[in-house]
């Protein structure tokens, strides 16, 4: 295969842009060619890398202060000043504006929208980092629910018995992790495995609702509520399978599955509850 295409490849696989089928095939290459599974761990770890490490800094109070300063220190035009006041043009001798105490108003305002302006695109960018770090550890359970089920390997330790699946988890992990039992509602718990969001190796939960079986990606979320707060249900979809991710008591999940979304959703709300 060309370069070329190969990138494409990378690219679509780093977005989550490939279906069940082409990722079976993806996996196929990168287990049998060195060369690309050298490069896409290279791309992984730099996507990771900005991940964790992008910082964002506030305007310490000298900036602020030098700012409000500066634009203090500059007159408006009088036509500026006409389009902001709506009054007739006045020369600059009879102008309002030319005022210091005016003028100096008029620069503070300026300055207060400014840093405004600054403060409102420093909160957007957070909010779309928390975005993108959600949509990455949804693509990253989505993978590895895919992985399980082309490998049918759902799980590491078989056991419908919260009592067996919480003691294997709280060894395997360096954080507790809830084990409901939803098998009164229709939901089997067949066991847990071991699996990877970003970075991070955290534990997986494994039901089954009639044929569909559902990956519950449980780990440690500096995006969760807090101890005793609940977080509704974000209902998503990725190459084909339904996403819902919930945070409770510090933890964030991800539940994979082919179910329908309603009943995704059920499961997911039935989860949080039990939790």
């Amino acid at each position: 295969m060309k370069q070329s295409d190969d990138l494409l490849w990378l690219s679509a696989a780093l977005d989550g842009e490939l279906d069940i089928a082409q990722c079976a095939e993806w996996e196929a290459r990168l287990a049998s060619e060195p060369a690309l599974k050298a490069l896409w761990d290279t791309q992984q770890e730099l996507r990771t890398a900005i991940r964790e490490h992008v910082t964002y800094h506030e305007a310490s109070p000298a900036l602020r202060e030098r700012i409000a300063t500066l634009l203090a220190a500059q007159a408006p035009s009088p036509a500026s000043a006409r389009l902001v006041t709506n009054l007739p043009a006045a020369s600059p001798a009879s102008s309002a504006l030319a005022d210091p105490g005016r003028r100096r108003l008029w620069g503070l305002a300026a300055a207060s929208l400014l840093l405004g302006a600054f403060a409102g695109a420093g909160t957007t960018w957070r909010m779309m980092r928390t975005g993108s770090q959600r949509r990455d550890e949804a693509e990253d359970a989505v993978a590895g629910h895919v992985r399980a089920l082309l490998a049918d390997r759902m799980v590491d330790v078989v056991s419908s018995d919260q009592h067996t699946v919480r003691p294997w988890i709280s060894a395997h992990f360096a954080y507790g992790c809830p084990v409901p039992d939803l098998s009164g509602q229709g939901f089997e718990l067949l066991g847990a495995r071991r699996d990877v969001i970003g970075t991070q190796t955290v534990a997986v939960l494994a039901y089954r609702r009639r044929k569909h079986l559902i990956s519950v990606f449980v780990h440690p979320s500096g995006n969760a509520t807090n101890a005793t707060g609940q977080a509704a249900v974000r209902l998503s979809e990725i190459r084909g399978f339904n996403v819902a991710e919930i945070s409770h008591a510090g933890m964030g999940m991800q539940i994979v599955s082919d179910l329908n979304g309603r009943e995704l959703a059920d499961f997911a709300e039935l989860f949080q509850r039990t939790a």
